[in-house]
């Protein structure tokens, strides 16, 4: 009876001992697929695909409507280390600016709306035709950086509400205040019913190979 209990407890001890190692094994997995998600990126300057990436910007006519769009980039790259971004520019193209809502008229058609923010009364882009954003710091949930807009450039800060690491994509948002950069109608009347703060919505494809790219 003795040796058949010996025996018992020596298959629980085995059975306990199988046990630990596998939950230790699993977790060491887990703990490494975490770790090489993480540092997918490696180090190293990463460029954006600038045909599957895209600004998307808000405006807001106090009471009455709001407008949004796109603005395509015309450069784009990330600088990642261990996996972490830590520096990055993008310039967008102003010359572009495309109109999605439906907020128009056969009278006010989206193009009048183009011309307005084309005009030197606001982004004049026959001599300001790129926005640029320069990271100069850089955490898991925020990019602070330097943005330039109408020849005047001011500290800013965009919000990382998506990081997808799997598919290396990047989204954030940026509010600014665009009479800080000279974006504004000469004729008081007009300028006052529009918000002064501008919503953008960033959406980053970032490229999984790194490469040497030089600064625009």
């Amino acid at each position: 009876m003795k040796t058949i209990k010996k025996a018992i407890l020596g298959l629980a001890g085995v059975a306990l001992l199988a046990s630990c190692g596998n939950g230790s094994t699993e977790t060491t997995e887990q703990n490494t697929e975490a770790q090489d998600q993480h540092a997918s990126m490696g180090t190293g300057s990463h460029m954006i695909n600038t045909e599957n990436s895209t600004v998307m910007w808000k405006g807001v006519m106090l009471g009455v409507k709001e407008h949004e769009g796109t603005v395509p980039f015309e450069y784009g790259k990330l600088e990642f280390t261990d996996g972490k971004i830590t520096g990055g520019e993008f310039v967008a193209d102003l010359t572009a600016i495309t109109p999605t809502d439906e907020n128009y008229t056969e009278e006010k058609p989206s193009s009048m709306l183009v011309g307005h923010l084309e005009s030197p009364d606001f982004f004049d882009v026959a001599n300001h035709p790129t926005a640029k954003f320069v990271i100069t710091s850089a955490t898991e949930n925020e990019l602070k950086g330097n943005l330039t807009i109408h020849g005047n450039t001011h500290e800013e800060v965009a919000t990382i509400t998506n990081h997808d690491t799997e598919n290396h994509t990047i989204t954030t948002t940026l509010k600014f205040d665009r009479q800080k950069y000279g974006v504004a109608f000469s004729t008081g009347v007009k300028d006052m019913v529009i918000s002064d703060e501008i919503e953008l919505t960033v959406k980053l494809a970032v490229e999984a190979d790194a490469h040497t790219a030089e600064a625009h």
